[in-house]
């Protein structure tokens, strides 16, 4: 007994008062008293037993629970490449905090042109790409797919083509992102298959300033069908490329790990619902 009560931090008669209850409210002994010590009865024996399994599930169930709460707590740092996916993505941030206030979504603007890399190098923990990297040891997520289409003004000799060939590209000036053409899907997919280079390339870093240009007839440019929307009218024409159209097609890039937190599953599968 007053080892018992040491570890319960009771004093001895404050613990004998509730063994005593506890008896009185079973209607059994629960210990024989002798010189020896207190003896465990056949009742108490069997409480015993319970008490081992009930206090097991009570601690499994707080180990779920600490889990539980860690997995809705934590930091998500992650980036795209393109700039133009910071125009949907903020609405996809608001709705996974509003589930997951605890997490802390960094967007890394700064790794924007070099996601994958930013992610091997571990600044970010989810990299939003086109196509799908391959032979890196990475998990890569299918997310949805957009239509690339040319715009130009109707001004240009090719705004009244039902769709566009690779070969029309050849004597074009091209208005495009500040990023190396082996970077974008543009020539990956499309011109380099067909080993067709535009006759001039300007790298502009905004989209707005790419579509004005375009409106000026200053050249012709590849885009999101989605992120030209807004602009598509009498100053601005959106053709298809190929008969069938072009499409690109977003994964969603982490590094394998053991565990991931929910948090990141839940905002891969907010972003596939983008284009569902």
């Amino acid at each position: 007994m007053t080892h018992a009560s040491r570890r319960l931090h009771l004093t001895q008669p404050a613990l004998s008062h509730q063994l005593t209850d506890l008896e009185a409210r079973l209607g059994v002994s629960l210990f024989r008293r002798t010189p020896r010590g207190m003896l465990l009865t056949a009742a108490g024996s069997r409480l015993l037993e319970s008490a081992k399994v009930v206090l097991e599930e009570l601690r499994r169930a707080c180990q779920q629970l600490d889990s539980l709460q860690a997995a809705e707590r934590g930091t998500l740092r992650l980036s795209t490449e393109c700039y133009t996916c910071y125009h949907w993505l903020p609405s996809r941030v608001k709705r996974f905090q509003a589930q997951f206030p605890q997490v802390d979504v960094q967007i890394v603007v700064e790794a924007t042109r070099r996601p994958i890399e930013a992610l091997l190098a571990r600044e970010i923990d989810l990299a939003v790409v086109s196509g799908h990297p391959r032979g890196r040891g990475l998990h890569v997520r299918e997310l949805f797919e957009d239509e690339m289409v040319a715009i130009v003004s109707p001004e240009h000799p090719l705004a009244a083509r039902p769709w566009l060939r690779p070969a029309d590209f050849a004597g074009v000036h091209l208005i495009s992102y500040a990023v190396p053409p082996a970077q974008l899907t543009l020539f990956q997919e499309f011109l380099d298959p067909a080993e067709v280079m535009p006759a001039r390339i300007s790298r502009v870093e905004l989209t707005e300033a790419i579509v004005e240009m375009v409106k000026a007839n200053l050249g012709i440019a590849v885009l999101a069908r989605w992120a030209v929307a807004p602009h598509l009218g009498g100053a601005l024409r959106a053709v298809p490329l190929t008969r069938k159209g072009f499409q690109r097609h977003w994964c969603a890039v982490t590094l394998p790990v053991k565990r991931e937190p929910e948090y990141v599953k839940a905002f891969v599968d907010l972003l596939a619902e983008k284009w569902s």
